[in-house]
C-alpha cells in the first residue's frame, strides 16, 4: 500500500485546481461590476417578462456571492416561467455555490433540456459532474461543449482534470498541453500537467512544470508543496523541506505543507522536527486525522508506542476509515502484548481495504500469540492469495503449521520463501527441523550446508537437530 501522504499531496493540487475551474468562468450574462438588485417593476409585464426580471436580479446576487439569496429569487422566477433556461442555468450556478451539486447538475441538465444549444450549461455540468467524481460523464459534458465553442483554455483543463480523475494520465497531459497552448499563462495548468507527469514516472518534466506555474505565480504555496511532494517521491528529502518551506512562506497557514515537511524530516529520521512539525499543524487544523496519523508514525518509530496509539486514535476520532490508523495502531497494540485489541483494530482494517494482504499477516501473528494457529493459517492463506510472493506471509505460516505438527506445509512454505528470497536464515533453519521431525535427515543436512556457506555459525542448530532426532 502506498504511504498516504503521497495521495494527499497530489490529491491537494488537483482539489485545488478543480475548485478554480468551478468559480473561474464568468456567464456572460452576468454583470462584471455589483450592482443593486433590480426591483420587479411596478408596470404590468407579463409573468416571462417578470421571470426574466428575476434571474437578472438573480444573477447580481451571485456576482456579489449571495448564492443562497439569489436561488430564492430564480424559485420565484420558475414559479412565473417553469419553461425559462435561464433561470434552471443560473439556478445551477448558484446551487453549485452553496455546494449542491447534485441540484447543479438536475438543473443544469433542465435548463438543456430547454435549451440544446447551450454550451455553458455543458461545461459546467462537466465541472459539477467531475467534483462529484464521475468523471465519465464530466468528459462527454465537455466533450459537448468543446465541439459547440471550439477550443477553449479552461475547458480543455477541466477536461484534463477529469481524465485525470480517470487516470487516464496520457489524456490528461494531452489536454493541459492544449490549455496551455491556448493560455501559457494558465499556471494552474502547469500545475495539472506536473501532477499527471508525476503520475507516468516522469518526475523531471513534472519538475519543470511546477517551476513554470511557481514562476507564473509565486505566491501560490500549493505548487511549491507540489513540487516539493515530487522532490519526496524522488527521495531528495531535504529539496522537498526548503520547498515547504517556500510555501509556508508564502502562506503560513497551509496546513498540508507542514505535515508534508514533517514527513520529509521524518524520512531524515530527524523525528523531533518531525513532531513539531505536526503539533503545528494540529494547532492549526485540530481534526486534520492525517496529521495525528503522522505524528503516530514519528512516535512509534521513536519507540513511544504508547504515544503512537494515542495518537491513531485521535486520526480515527477525527476519521472512523482511516484503514492506516487502524493497522498501524494493530501493529502497536500487538507490540505490547494486547494482542485481542489488536485483532480488532486488524479486523476493522479488513473490513475496510479486504484486499489488503498485510492485515491478514498481522492479525495471523496476533492470533498466534493467543493460541489459534488454526485461524492464522486460515489469514496467511488468504495474505497469500492476494500476495503470492509476500514471504513474511509464508514464513509465518510455516511457523503456524509446525506449531501444530503438519510438517509437509511447513516445509512447503519455507521452500517457498528460499525460492523467493535465497539467503532467508530463518527459512532454511527452520526447513531442517521439519524435516527432521519427518525423519528427511539428508534433507535437513543439505539446509545445514546451505546455511554454512551463507556464513551463518550452525553448531547451535545441528546440536538441537540432534536432539530432535532422538526425539521421534
Amino acid at each position: 500500500m502506498r504511504p498516504r501522504y503521497i495521495h494527499m499531496w497530489l490529491a491537494l493540487g488537483i482539489a485545488c485546481a478543480a475548485v478554480s475551474l468551478a468559480c473561474g468562468r464568468t456567464p456572460e450574462d452576468i454583470s462584471q461590476h455589483a450592482e443593486t438588485p433590480a426591483q420587479v417593476s411596478v408596470f404590468e409585464e407579463s409573468d416571462q417578462e417578470s421571470a426574466d426580471r428575476l434571474v437578472e436580479s438573480a444573477a447580481r446576487l451571485q456576482e456579489q456571492g449571495h448564492f443562497q439569496r439569489s436561488i430564492e429569487v430564480l424559485e420565484r422566477a420558475l414559479k412565473l416561467d417553469s419553461m425559462n433556461a435561464q433561470a434552471y442555468y443560473h439556478r445551477a450556478n448558484a446551487r453549485s455555490g452553496v455546494g449542491d451539486l447534485e441540484g447543479a447538475v438536475s438543473d443544469y441538465s433542465a435548463a438543456l433540456r430547454l435549451d440544446p444549444g447551450m454550451a455553458d450549461a455543458h461545461l459546467r455540468r462537466g465541472v459539477s459532474q467531475s467534483r462529484l467524481g464521475r468523471f465519465r460523464e464530466a468528459v462527454e459534458d465537455i466533450d459537448q461543449f468543446i465541439r459547440r465553442s471550439g477550443p477553449d483554455a479552461i475547458a480543455h483543463r477541466a477536461r484534463g482534470l477529469a481524465y485525470y480523475g480517470l487516470g487516464e494520465w496520457e489524456n490528461a497531459v494531452e489536454d493541459f498541453d492544449r490549455a496551455i497552448e491556448l493560455d501559457p499563462g494558465l499556471a494552474l495548468a502547469y500545475n495539472d500537467r506536473a501532477l499527471a507527469l508525476v503520475n507516468l514516472d516522469r518526475h523531471t518534466d513534472a519538475i519543470e512544470d511546477f517551476g513554470r506555474a511557481i514562476e507564473l505565480s509565486p505566491q501560490q504555496a500549493v505548487f511549491y508543496d507540489n513540487r516539493g511532494g515530487t522532490w519526496q517521491a524522488l527521495g531528495n528529502y531535504v529539496w522537498a523541506i526548503e520547498d515547504y518551506d517556500r510555501a509556508l512562506s508564502a502562506d503560513p497557514m497551509h496546513v498540508p505543507s507542514y505535515i508534508n515537511r514533517g514527513n520529509a524530516h521524518r524520512r531524515l529520521n530527524e523525528y523531533e522536527l518531525a513532531i513539531m512539525d505536526y503539533d503545528e499543524a494540529i494547532r492549526l487544523s485540530p481534526w486534520s486525522s492525517s496529521a495525528h496519523y503522522n505524528r503516530g508514525v514519528a512516535h512509534g518509530l521513536m519507540g513511544d508506542g504508547e504515544s503512537a496509539i494515542r495518537d491513531y486514535g485521535l486520526a480515527i476520532s477525527r476519521d472512523p476509515y482511516h484503514a492506516e490508523a487502524y493497522h498501524n495502531r494493530g501493529r502497536e497494540l500487538a507490540a505490547s502484548g494486547r494482542f485481542d485489541l489488536a485483532i480488532g483494530d486488524l479486523d476493522r482494517v479488513i473490513e475496510l481495504q479486504p484486499h489488503w494482504a498485510e492485515p491478514y499477516n498481522d492479525r495471523a501473528r496476533a492470533r498466534l500469540n493467543l493460541g489459534d494457529p488454526e485461524g492464522a493459517i486460515d489469514d496467511l492463506g488468504t495474505a497469500i492469495d492476494l500476495a503470492p510472493q509476500f514471504t513474511a506471509a509464508y514464513l509465518n505460516r510455516g511457523m503456524a503449521a509446525y506449531s501444530i505438527g503438519n510438517f509437509e506445509l511447513a516445509i512447503s512454505d519455507y521452500t517457498e520463501v528460499i525460492e523467493l528470497k535465497p539467503d532467508a536464515v530463518e527459512a532454511y533453519e527452520n526447513r531442517s527441523r521439519a524435516y527432521t521431525r519427518l525423519g528427511l535427515d539428508a534433507e535437513a543436512e543439505q539446509d545445514v550446508a546451505a546455511l554454512a556457506e551463507l556464513g551463518i555459525d550452525t553448531s547451535k542448530l545441528e546440536e538441537e537437530l540432534a536432539a530432535l532426532a532422538l526425539r521421534r
